[in-house]
């Protein structure tokens, strides 16, 4: 080995010194954060720092470009630089806030708030229609993207950098909407696969399907009045359609109920079984009624018979109801009038007295005795029965009570009262039968199709073949799905307690209240104990 001249020994022994010189001396500690640091670190401030790039990656391409210019013509570049620095300093800020907090890495945030303002810039565009219109769409807005970003790690090759970021920018753009497309697709086909083999699947596409049929904005006024349903006639349950007869938002639910109570099989008989249901409740209501009614019927009556009651009055009011003009043409109002006037006077005796027994019978079948005459008439009035019916009875209520029968109007409207639930119930019943609103239901007699529906042909002949599937499988869950909407339209408090879980926008609002009170406390996985915390504050 060579000797070393006496300089090339002098300059390793002053290399020398300087390393020992350079390990002796101590690191540069590492900066504190500040509290501006930390703010800039949190997630509101990295969500504003990124919204504001749509400002500051435009202000600062503009600033550099202006430093290019500025030194072709021999001055010294100034503003690029100050912009570049100051940025920088923002960026190095929020990495020592965002290493404060103990989330060092990407900025999620930040992008979120760079895609907002972004997408609120590109709102007036028009999305493109083809997947390659999508795709070349898709390259533009994202090389916009990368042009607009500021550049905070370039150092002195800011345009370099630039490049690139608008580079990588274009090709991501444009392999998002492909990608899209087929993990969207692909996802599709799982999550309906899921609905059509798993327990809950069926119940599942119900629901999905009830939601869109009301609609989101009128499941409220639906849900109260699900929650709030009258049970008018002990032991006659009301279904949903009847819940919500007078409620033009459940219009849909009264059509569809229809459509499902008249499926064939189970389905079909558990409807006509709540009516059998709902008619024997009825007939045991009226029969009630009666027999607690009763002792007060027949006090009156026998009262009215030891006065005696006189059949003239009414047939004279019979009479004049035949010869008004309006009447005079009429077959019905003819033929019925004639038929009470002769049954009267078949019951009453030389002395114009009338049993009031048979009078109080005469009483009840007005009503089908102008039915009788209006069978054939399909013009007749029905509001034409109903004043001949009340006027006629009120006359002969008059002359019972003119005989001596003084408790019968008090029996009349104790049994009106009673009377009265059971034929709101059958109202609601005919009424719920044809809703107030016309619903055209898209697949109603075919839910599981609509509600899954089919794969977007982008993968040609994975789709049919996926599409062919979910076709073939989902002709076994119809049934299931079937028995899921009756048991709700049967019970109208559970079709409620499924309409009131939370829907999107009900959950965004929940979360948005959280974030507002409980700051970045309330994250995703723990919302509610956030909040129970703060409240046991």
């Amino acid at each position: 080995m060579a000797e070393l001249t006496l300089d090339q020994q002098k300059a390793v022994a002053m290399a020398s010194a300087r390393l020992r010189l350079q390990q002796q001396q101590p690191e540069a500690p590492e900066r504190i954060a500040s509290a501006g640091d930390k703010a800039l670190g949190s997630i509101p401030g990295r969500i504003a720092l990124g919204a504001s790039q749509v400002i500051t990656g435009p202000l600062q391409l503009g600033a550099n470009i202006g430093d290019k210019i500025s030194e072709a013509m021999g001055h010294e570049p100034v503003v690029g630089r100050a912009v570049n620095a100051t940025l920088n300093a923002l960026e190095e800020s929020k990495r020592r806030g965002m290493k404060a907090r103990g989330v060092e890495g990407y900025d999620w945030a930040g992008l979120a708030g760079t895609l907002a303002t972004g997408a609120g810039a590109l709102k007036g565009v028009a999305p493109a229609v083809s997947t390659l219109g999508k795709i070349a769409q898709g390259s533009a807005v994202g090389a916009g993207f990368g042009a607009a970003a500021p550049v905070t790690d370039g150092g002195d090759k800011f345009f370099t950098e630039k490049a690139l970021q608008t580079g990588t920018g274009a090709v991501l753009g444009a392999g998002i909407p492909s990608t899209t497309a087929v993990v969207g697709a692909a996802g599709k086909f799982v999550g309906q696969l899921g609905n059509l083999i798993t327990p809950g699947g069926p119940a599942r596409i119900a629901t999905n399907f009830q939601k869109e049929i009301v609609g989101e904005g009128n499941l409220k006024p639906v849900i109260d009045a699900l929650r709030n349903v009258k049970t008018n006639v002990p032991g006659s349950k009301p279904t949903a359609a009847e819940a919500l007869v007078g409620v033009p938002e459940g219009s849909p639910v009264i059509a569809q109920q229809a459509v499902t109570s008249k499926t064939a099989g189970g389905v079909s008989a558990q409807f006509g079984q709540r009516a059998l249901d709902q008619q024997a409740a009825m007939d045991v209501a009226e029969t009630a009624l009666d027999k607690a009614t009763k002792p007060m019927r027949s006090a009156a009556l026998a009262a009215a018979n030891r006065g005696g009651t006189k059949s003239q009055p009414v047939t004279a009011l019979i009479d004049k109801f035949a010869n008004l003009p309006t009447f005079k043409p009429d077959k019905v109002v003819q033929g019925a009038m004639a038929e009470l006037k002769q049954t009267i006077a078949d019951n009453t005796d030389a002395n114009g007295v009338i049993n009031a027994n048979a009078l109080y019978t005469i009483r009840k079948n007005i009503g089908t005795t102008i039915a009788k005459f209006s069978k054939e008439n399909a013009s007749w009035n029905k509001n034409v029965t109903a004043i001949l019916v009340r006027n006629i009875q009120k006359r002969i209520d008059s002359e019972i009570e003119r005989a001596g029968g003084k408790g019968w109007k008090a029996y009349l409207a104790q049994y009106a009262s009673g009377k009265k639930a059971i034929e709101t119930d059958v109202e609601r019943t005919a009424e719920s039968l044809k809703p107030l609103q016309k619903t055209l239901l898209a697949g109603s007699s075919n839910i599981t199709g609509s509600v899954t529906g089919s794969i977007p042909n982008l993968l040609s002949p994975p789709a049919m073949i996926a599409n062919a599937v979910l076709k073939w499988i989902g002709m076994g869950v119809e049934p299931r799905v079937d028995a899921v909407m009756a048991q709700r339209f049967l019970d109208p408090a559970t079709l409620a307690d499924v309409l009131e879980k939370a829907t999107p926008s009900q959950r965004a609002a929940v979360t948005a209240e959280l974030w507002k009170q409980y700051g970045r406390t309330a994250t995703i996985g723990a919302p509610v104990t956030a909040a129970a915390e703060a409240e046991g504050q």
